[in-house]
Formats: structure tokens, sequence, C-alpha cells
């Protein structure tokens, strides 16, 4: 999803950024060596006009 161009628009000459991962991380209480089920990251995706629906139909393709 980083840096992928499958989300930025163009308007009137004006590109948006490519989206950035701001933060991940799992979901464990303490640090063990384990590998974590649940874990999450937090994307920055700049929009002109695409709707929240929009982008997550876009990263779901993405994932595929």
């Amino acid at each position: 999803m980083e840096y992928t161009n499958r989300f930025t628009e163009t308007y009137d000459g004006e590109t948006t950024p490519l989206p950035v991962c701001l933060q991940a991380n799992d979901l464990k209480d303490n640090y063990d060596v384990q590998t974590s089920h649940h874990s999450y990251a937090l994307y920055n995706v700049f929009t002109l006009s695409q709707t929240a629906k929009d982008v997550m139909i876009t990263f779901k393709r993405n994932c595929k």
C-alpha cells in the first residue's frame, strides 16, 4: 500500500502525494519472541474527490 500510485488523484495540475505508513504495530501487551496474530497499520491517504469508500475499495483491490 505504501507508495503505490493507485491512490493518487490529479486535479487542475495538482497531484496528491503517495500514501505513507504512519504507524505499524502488533497488539501484544508484552514483548516476547512469538509472532503476534494481530497487528495494525495506519496510513495517510490524501484525497481530492475520492470518498472513504473509494479508498477502501482501492485498498482491498491492492491487497488481492
